[in-house]
């Protein structure tokens, strides 16, 4: 264990751990609480159906502006070497966003949406800052392995308040709050506190490698920028590759998003419980953890391209598995295999698209990566909540992400293996 720790060094975990904080909200907030304080709390006078169609609709718009925004920015940040002042900021609009949804009485549905989607944004731009930050704190031919792990502690820190939190619900009369609403309410404030505490490390010692001829482009007329920026987007479509693992990641990941984004609204339609949703949350927390790290010291064996082929047919097990969902049990079963493969596909994912892109370029060129990743993300949530409440159901909704799963492992598979590209 204490050689497998030193393998990394200072900036690696200092670099893996901010995964550890802001996980926090993916799982307490995003996946966990509010679609369940929205079911129940905030837009309890609204039709299911109708619920599922806004809170969709919600994750959408956020992802759409987040898309449109994240390459500039990406290039921006790459001009002025500001990933971690960038960071910062965006992780600032999420805090506040996050307590004031702490703040939300019941049938406020509109406002809460407004602050979810504010928060949403925050922290999806966040983290694409700080992806770019990967080729800046490891060596080349590292990336997969340091992606792994801080996917692996987000998991791991994630279910670690998770657990909390679920213990502040259960007990709430403990701390004096009426109820279970009240105790979720409370525990967004204890994300914001997470989130802060342990992003700390990363803000203080994380280095950003500089770039000296890169800054005096950026400080002539703004038309220069543009042109340096269109100029530089020419360069990523001429690598045909490139374009084909970017399309083929907006198609699979437009899935494991939904899948992210939907899941406890989709249990909670089915008639499941907070109590049972929330469980079935906290243990993908602590198969994810392990199971991230393995599948990141897999490819010191298994070729990138084909272990992201065998995580993604578990998608397409998840998706089956889901359709047929009768009982909590059933629910319990559907986490796990998302938790085989959820970290796995996004931690190599990243690393991947971190080998073939220049350092010099990295904010930009992931901006680009996680514009498709948002893209996805206005797709998915909107197929799957319009479909449902077209048809009144909420497992062909579901079934409809088979489509865009299937064909994004067919076009993975034509990928060619990992090379560096020339900027």
């Amino acid at each position: 264990m204490i050689r497998w720790v030193r393998s990394f060094s200072k900036a690696e975990w200092y670099w893996a751990l901010f995964d550890w904080a802001n996980s926090a909200y993916a799982t307490t907030v995003m996946a966990g609480f509010f679609p369940i304080l929205f079911k129940n709390e905030f837009a309890r006078s609204l039709p299911s159906t109708d619920s599922t169609f806004w809170l969709g609709a919600t994750v959408s718009i956020s992802s759409l502006i987040v898309a449109v925004s994240n390459p500039f920015l990406g290039f921006l940040t790459d001009r002025l070497q500001c990933k971690k002042m960038a960071t910062l900021l965006s992780s600032l609009v999420a805090w506040i966003s996050v307590v004031g949804l702490a703040f939300i009485g019941p049938d406020q549905w509109s406002m809460a949406l407004w602050l979810f989607g504010f928060s949403l944004a925050g922290f999806n731009l966040g983290m694409s800052f700080y992806d770019s930050l990967l080729k800046h704190v490891t060596v080349s031919g590292k990336e997969h392995l340091v992606s792994s792990l801080g996917y692996g502690l987000g998991y791991l820190g994630g279910g670690v308040l998770l657990s909390l939190n679920i213990f502040m619900v259960f007990y709430a009369s403990w701390f004096g709050w009426e109820g279970p609403i009240e105790a979720m309410k409370y525990s967004f404030v204890t994300v914001v506190i997470w989130w802060i505490v342990f992003s700390f490390p990363f803000f203080r010692w994380v280095v950003e490698k500089k770039q000296k001829h890169i800054i005096p482009s950026f400080r002539g007329k703004m038309i220069q920028v543009f042109y340096e920026f269109n100029e530089s987007l020419k360069v990523m479509i001429r690598d045909k590759n490139i374009l084909l693992f970017l399309v083929s990641y907006w198609l699979y990941i437009d899935v494991v998003y939904t899948v992210i984004n939907m899941a406890t609204d989709y249990g909670s339609s089915l008639g499941l419980g907070p109590s049972q949703l929330v469980s079935a949350l906290l243990l993908v927390q602590l198969v994810a953890f392990p199971a991230t790290l393995i599948v990141g010291r897999l490819t010191l064996f298994i070729a990138t391209r084909y272990l992201l082929l065998i995580l993604l047919f578990v998608y397409v097990i998840i998706i089956f598995w889901g359709y047929r969902l009768q009982t909590a049990f059933d629910f319990w079963g559907l986490a796990v295999f998302i938790a085989l493969a959820q970290g796995g596909v996004q931690s190599l994912s990243r690393s991947l698209f971190a080998q073939l892109i220049p350092l010099e370029r990295s904010g930009e060129w992931f901006g680009v990566f996680n514009l498709v990743g948002r893209f996805a993300s206005i797709l998915g949530p909107l197929v799957m909540g319009g479909v449902t409440r077209l048809s009144g159901d909420h497992r062909v909704g579901l079934l409809a992400l088979w489509g865009p799963l299937l064909l994004g492992m067919a076009l993975l598979f034509l990928v060619k293996p990992t090379r560096q590209v020339r900027d």
